[in-house]
């Protein structure tokens, strides 16, 4: 049985006519046209295909560490306004506007913590002491009944004399 091999004379079609022969030969041969074999240039596409995997597996993974790393911010931003809100809520009970404890003191939020990082109420308290010393009108006030003006609601403050007129009596008397 014989084979015919045709080679083109093309050289747009890819083989050159005077080695033509020769890329025959290199085929029978089980060579490619560099002279490497087969078999190798195979091995080095599915490495090839191998690290294509392995590089789209680390992109994966980058991307999977930047969105863990952008949910640990969120939920340490998160975290953080708990514990000042915490901090706060216990200097309530001394401090007119809690929030000076942190703009007019300076304290920072890592300095009322404890070793476990919770709200520690005797750091909050000992601040707020301190803060107290040194500027004693953020100290919070006792409200006045009826908004601070001191008649208001607190109804009579003196007993109306016998005999005298009422609002009742005034109102009835410019009906007549």
């Amino acid at each position: 049985m014989s084979t015919t091999t045709t080679t083109p004379t093309d050289p747009a079609e890819g083989t050159n006519p005077g080695t033509a022969g020769f890329d025959h030969y290199l085929a029978e041969e089980g060579l490619n046209a560099d002279g490497t074999p087969v078999v190798e240039r195979q091995q080095d596409e599915e490495e090839g295909a191998g690290r294509g995997r392995s590089n789209a597996e680390a992109a994966r993974r980058r991307v999977e560490l930047r969105e863990a790393q952008a949910e640990r911010d969120t939920l340490r931003q998160q975290v953080e306004g708990l514990r000042r809100a915490e901090v706060e809520r216990l200097a309530s009970s001394q401090l007119a506007q809690p929030g000076d404890l942190f703009t007019v003191a300076q304290v920072q939020l890592a300095d009322l913590l404890d070793d476990e990082g919770r709200v520690d109420p005797e750091a909050v308290e000992k601040a707020v002491t301190g803060l107290l010393a040194t500027r004693p009108g953020l100290r919070l006030t006792s409200p006045r009944p009826g908004g601070g003006v001191p008649s208001h609601g607190l109804g009579y403050r003196r007993p109306i004399a016998p005999g005298a007129p009422t609002w009742s009596d005034v109102v009835a008397g410019s009906r007549d």
